[in-house]
């Protein structure tokens, strides 16, 4: 039997990967976040709030959660519980740590630089500059269509992957567009190869204006809006349970080309009270 630990749990994103993972059999869904439930609070079976996952804290937590109800997968859904879990994950989200990496191998990533100072076009006496705060990466400005591509690997090897142009945003993508690209898939695998890649996780990038896409997020952690790929034919979640639970993979087909926007549906409880007092344990 499978259980799962589903990381901000009371994301309202949450709510549509709850209604998935049930109808994939899943035995139980325990859902951490350290804010909240929200509409998630009476879809899972059992929910406790987690301290943040910069202190000390976070994991041993997590570690008990998972005794406690045998989990099996876990989904992590936000960068610093994916680091807080695995150190090794840093390495992604730090960005100029990661651009760094990526400018070595060889991958193209959109330029960037750390420090500096911003300057009007024109003027004199220093008047309208000011200094780029320590901790901020300046980027470049990308033109180009705005890609967020979900994928699960194995070992540098892509089991599943869903381009989709984000049409429009409200932090996750709420419109966006499926699109099989040959160039975009090409280059996630690359990206997937070269830094040895395992789990469920999404890259960002754009085009430069001059026909190369541009990497400018790896994102080691499900995606926000990951489960339109479930919605376009590629069951992304699916994937990533058979290969946290030993199971084989087998590539998946492309998706098909379609459009996907989100609405967030109502959920009934027969018993609202007493579910809700049930699901929060800590």
């Amino acid at each position: 039997m499978t259980s799962v630990l589903l990381t901000c749990a009371g994301g309202l994103a949450q709510v549509s990967v709850i209604h998935h993972l049930r109808s994939l059999g899943v035995h139980r869904i325990v859902g951490v976040d350290r804010v909240g439930f929200g509409a998630a609070k009476g879809l899972l079976d059992w929910g406790s709030l987690v301290p943040d996952p910069a202190t000390p804290e976070y994991r041993p937590t997590i570690d008990r959660i998972r005794r406690e109800f045998g989990v099996t997968v876990t989904l992590v859904c936000s960068d610093g519980e994916a680091v807080a879990l695995d150190p090794t994950l840093a390495t992604w989200t730090d960005k100029p740590r990661c651009y760094r990496k990526l400018e070595q191998m060889g991958i193209p990533v959109a330029r960037w630089l750390v420090g500096g100072v911003v300057k009007p076009h024109t003027g004199s006496g220093g008047k309208g500059q000011w200094a780029i705060p320590r901790g901020l990466v300046v980027q470049q400005e990308l033109p180009g269509v705005d890609w967020s591509v979900d994928f699960v690997a194995d070992g540098g090897v892509v089991y599943g992957v869903v381009p989709k142009v984000r049409l429009r945003t409200h932090g996750a993508s709420t419109h966006a567009q499926i699109i099989p690209d040959e160039k975009v898939t090409g280059l996630v695998g690359r990206v997937v190869r070269q830094c040895n890649l395992s789990g469920l996780m999404n890259i960002q990038m754009r085009g430069d204006g001059r026909g190369e896409l541009c990497v400018y997020d790896l994102n080691p952690r499900i995606g926000a809006s990951a489960i339109m790929g479930t919605l376009a034919g590629v069951d992304l979640f699916g994937l990533e349970i058979a290969r946290q639970t030993g199971k084989p993979l087998t590539p998946a087909a492309p998706p098909r080309d379609c459009f996907i926007w989100r609405h967030y549906a109502e959920t009934v409880n027969p018993d609202p009270l007493e579910r809700a007092d049930e699901c929060v344990y800590s």
